[in-house]
Protein backbone atom coordinates (compact mmCIF):
# COMPACT_ATOMS: atom_id res chain seq x y z
CA UNK A 1 0.00 0.00 0.00
CA UNK A 2 0.96 3.82 -0.37
CA UNK A 3 0.65 6.78 1.62
CA UNK A 4 -1.81 8.11 -1.14
CA UNK A 5 -4.10 4.89 -0.36
CA UNK A 6 -4.93 6.98 2.90
CA UNK A 7 -5.20 10.51 2.01
CA UNK A 8 -3.03 12.78 2.65
CA UNK A 9 -0.47 11.73 5.30
CA UNK A 10 0.11 15.48 6.82
CA UNK A 11 -3.21 15.40 7.89
CA UNK A 12 -4.79 14.55 11.51
CA UNK A 13 -8.18 13.19 11.26
CA UNK A 14 -10.79 14.62 14.11
CA UNK A 15 -10.19 11.40 15.68
CA UNK A 16 -6.67 11.45 16.31
CA UNK A 17 -6.92 15.47 17.48
CA UNK A 18 -8.97 14.03 19.90
CA UNK A 19 -6.79 11.42 20.64
CA UNK A 20 -4.14 13.62 20.95
CA UNK A 21 -6.15 16.28 22.94
CA UNK A 22 -6.69 13.80 25.48
CA UNK A 23 -3.29 11.88 25.46
CA UNK A 24 -1.73 15.91 26.09
CA UNK A 25 -3.97 16.49 28.61
CA UNK A 26 -3.14 13.41 30.72
CA UNK A 27 0.87 13.42 30.10
CA UNK A 28 0.42 17.07 31.79
CA UNK A 29 -1.44 16.00 34.46
CA UNK A 30 1.20 13.45 35.28
CA UNK A 31 4.02 15.71 34.51
CA UNK A 32 3.06 19.17 36.23
CA UNK A 33 -0.29 17.75 38.43
CA UNK A 34 2.43 17.50 41.74
CA UNK A 35 3.44 21.36 41.65
CA UNK A 36 0.38 23.17 40.05
CA UNK A 37 -2.34 20.54 40.51
CA UNK A 38 -3.00 20.55 36.95
CA UNK A 39 -5.12 23.41 36.57
CA UNK A 40 -4.85 23.72 32.60
CA UNK A 41 -8.32 25.35 32.38
CA UNK A 42 -10.00 28.99 34.29
CA UNK A 43 -13.10 26.09 34.62
CA UNK A 44 -10.73 23.93 36.77
CA UNK A 45 -9.95 26.55 39.03
CA UNK A 46 -13.07 28.29 39.25
CA UNK A 47 -14.43 25.17 39.93
CA UNK A 48 -12.21 24.09 42.51
CA UNK A 49 -11.66 27.20 44.58
CA UNK A 50 -16.23 27.32 44.42
CA UNK A 51 -15.84 24.41 46.40
CA UNK A 52 -13.05 24.74 48.61
CA UNK A 53 -10.53 22.71 47.22
CA UNK A 54 -8.67 26.10 46.12
CA UNK A 55 -7.69 29.18 47.99
CA UNK A 56 -9.82 31.85 46.26
CA UNK A 57 -6.44 34.25 46.30
CA UNK A 58 -4.31 31.80 44.25
CA UNK A 59 -7.12 32.50 41.62
CA UNK A 60 -6.07 35.63 39.49
CA UNK A 61 -2.42 34.00 39.50
CA UNK A 62 -3.48 30.72 38.28
CA UNK A 63 -5.70 32.61 35.62
CA UNK A 64 -3.10 35.00 34.44
CA UNK A 65 -0.49 32.09 34.20
CA UNK A 66 -2.79 30.21 31.96
CA UNK A 67 -4.05 33.13 29.36
CA UNK A 68 0.10 33.47 29.38
CA UNK A 69 -0.09 29.80 28.74
CA UNK A 70 -3.06 29.82 25.88
CA UNK A 71 -1.25 33.24 24.52
CA UNK A 72 2.32 31.35 24.27
CA UNK A 73 1.40 28.05 22.27
CA UNK A 74 -1.24 29.93 20.09
CA UNK A 75 1.89 32.44 18.90
CA UNK A 76 3.84 29.49 18.93
CA UNK A 77 1.90 27.75 16.37
CA UNK A 78 1.48 30.57 14.55
CA UNK A 79 5.18 30.60 13.97
CA UNK A 80 5.38 26.98 13.54
CA UNK A 81 2.52 25.82 11.12
CA UNK A 82 2.59 29.54 9.12
CA UNK A 83 1.24 30.03 6.50
CA UNK A 84 -1.61 27.59 7.56
CA UNK A 85 -4.34 30.58 8.24
CA UNK A 86 -7.25 27.70 9.85
CA UNK A 87 -5.08 25.80 12.36
CA UNK A 88 -7.06 25.37 15.33
CA UNK A 89 -10.43 27.07 14.57
CA UNK A 90 -13.72 25.44 14.71
CA UNK A 91 -16.97 26.33 13.28
CA UNK A 92 -20.51 25.33 14.11
CA UNK A 93 -21.77 22.42 11.90
CA UNK A 94 -25.32 22.41 13.49
CA UNK A 95 -27.23 25.45 14.19
CA UNK A 96 -25.34 27.92 16.85
CA UNK A 97 -28.59 26.92 19.52
CA UNK A 98 -27.10 23.23 19.11
CA UNK A 99 -23.76 23.55 19.20
CA UNK A 100 -24.20 25.77 22.23
CA UNK A 101 -26.07 23.10 23.91
CA UNK A 102 -23.80 20.28 22.95
CA UNK A 103 -20.66 22.81 24.55
CA UNK A 104 -22.68 23.19 27.75
CA UNK A 105 -22.92 19.25 28.24
CA UNK A 106 -19.57 18.11 27.73
CA UNK A 107 -18.39 20.88 29.56
CA UNK A 108 -20.37 19.69 32.49
CA UNK A 109 -19.37 16.34 31.98
CA UNK A 110 -15.69 17.34 31.78
CA UNK A 111 -15.71 19.22 34.87
CA UNK A 112 -17.93 16.55 36.71
CA UNK A 113 -15.06 14.09 35.69
CA UNK A 114 -12.78 16.34 36.70
CA UNK A 115 -14.26 16.93 40.06
CA UNK A 116 -14.85 13.62 40.92
CA UNK A 117 -11.61 12.44 41.13
CA UNK A 118 -9.96 15.08 42.01
CA UNK A 119 -11.94 15.71 45.26
CA UNK A 120 -13.29 12.45 46.07
CA UNK A 121 -10.88 10.61 48.67
CA UNK A 122 -12.52 7.52 47.44
CA UNK A 123 -10.89 7.70 44.07
CA UNK A 124 -7.87 6.27 43.17
CA UNK A 125 -5.66 9.48 42.43
CA UNK A 126 -3.11 7.80 40.55
CA UNK A 127 -5.87 6.95 37.61
CA UNK A 128 -7.13 10.70 37.65
CA UNK A 129 -4.62 11.75 34.56
CA UNK A 130 -6.43 8.73 33.09
CA UNK A 131 -9.78 9.53 33.70
CA UNK A 132 -9.41 13.35 32.97
CA UNK A 133 -7.66 12.60 29.99
CA UNK A 134 -10.00 10.26 28.77
CA UNK A 135 -13.07 12.86 29.47
CA UNK A 136 -11.47 15.32 27.43
CA UNK A 137 -10.95 12.49 24.90
CA UNK A 138 -14.59 11.71 24.49
CA UNK A 139 -15.65 15.08 24.94
CA UNK A 140 -14.36 16.10 22.20
CA UNK A 141 -15.17 13.05 19.68
CA UNK A 142 -19.01 13.97 20.94
CA UNK A 143 -18.58 17.58 20.47
CA UNK A 144 -16.30 17.34 17.18
CA UNK A 145 -19.38 15.98 15.52
CA UNK A 146 -21.85 18.88 15.97
CA UNK A 147 -20.28 21.70 17.20
CA UNK A 148 -17.14 21.74 15.20
CA UNK A 149 -15.12 21.77 18.67
CA UNK A 150 -11.87 19.78 19.27
CA UNK A 151 -10.81 21.57 22.57
CA UNK A 152 -13.31 24.40 23.76
CA UNK A 153 -10.80 26.65 24.81
CA UNK A 154 -10.31 30.16 24.17
CA UNK A 155 -8.35 29.23 21.19
CA UNK A 156 -11.71 28.00 19.35
CA UNK A 157 -11.22 31.21 17.07
CA UNK A 158 -8.07 32.21 14.97
CA UNK A 159 -6.28 32.12 18.93
CA UNK A 160 -4.36 35.46 18.41
CA UNK A 161 -7.40 37.82 17.44
CA UNK A 162 -9.48 36.59 20.09
CA UNK A 163 -7.20 39.39 22.38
Amino acid sequence: MHSEDFGDERRVSKLGASLAGGLIVTVMIYAVGHISGAHMNPAVTLAFAAVRHFPWKQVPFYAAAQLTGAISSAMTLRVLLHPIKQVGTTSPSGTDLQALIMEIIVTFSMMFVTSAVATDTKATGELAGVAVGSAVCITSILAGMNSGDTDRQLTNKDPLNVL
